[in-house]
């Protein structure tokens, strides 16, 4: 019976791309990131068939993060791109070409920065597209138009650019914890001992860059 119910929403998941790319769709990206860290969340329009404008929102909470400037990619270099925040939390885009030309690629590829708080430690929240047009050049309006909201979700480790590692873990005020790492999940090494001040507690793992990978636990010491 388990299996059967497995099949099921495996047949379901094939299916969905399917239905949704034969209508034009807008969607923003599910991407990975780091409390105070800035990541560039993709923003996709597709099925546009000879469109030559777009303009839409994307709305946020701006308790938790903040958005930066829109970032067109390659099939957008013919056309003007405009972005600004017309309110907090709503970022703003508008994309037309001087000489009506449409999009060459039915839609685009483009990226939204977004920046994480350092005391972030769930995620973004829905990053939401809403107030869409995409227009033709005679100036029909496309629709409908599949939306969808992406999110930049919390991963509690990451590997920096030098080799290092940073990661965070849950903890008590006031309680001593050690950090240690693995490569196996069996043989454990401590790498370092803290004070919580906080219900959590970061930390840097200097010797990450001798090892292709490693985990990572925090025990609290009597």
């Amino acid at each position: 019976m388990t299996t059967k119910h497995i099949f099921i929403l495996v047949v379901a998941a094939a299916l969905l791309p399917f239905r949704l790319c034969e209508q034009t769709s807008l969607s923003v990206g599910n991407v990975p990131g780091y409390p105070g860290a800035t990541v560039a969340v993709p923003v996709a329009l597709r099925q546009a068939a000879n469109v030559t404008a777009a303009q839409f929102d994307v709305a946020y909470n701006p308790a938790r993060v903040t958005a930066g400037e829109f970032a067109p990619g390659l099939a957008l270099a013919n056309h003007v791109v405009r972005t600004r925040e017309v309110a907090p939390g709503v970022r703003r885009v508008l994309v037309y070409s001087l000489a009506n030309t449409p999009m060459p690629t039915n839609g685009f590829n483009a990226t939204l920065p977004i920046s994480l708080p350092p005391t972030e430690r769930v995620g973004s929240g829905p990053l939401t597209p809403a107030n869409v047009v995409i227009a033709r050049p005679d100036a029909t309006a496309v629709a409908p138009v599949v939306l969808k909201s992406g999110e930049v979700f919390i991963t509690p480790a990451r590997r920096n650019a030098d080799g290092t590692a940073n990661f965070f873990t849950a903890s008590e005020p006031g309680t001593n914890y050690v950090a240690q790492a693995s490569t196996n999940l069996v043989e454990w090494m401590s790498i370092g001992t803290n004070v919580a001040t906080d219900v959590w507690l970061d930390w840097l793992d200097v010797e990450a860059v001798n090892y292709p990978y490693r985990f990572y636990r925090a025990l609290s010491e009597p």
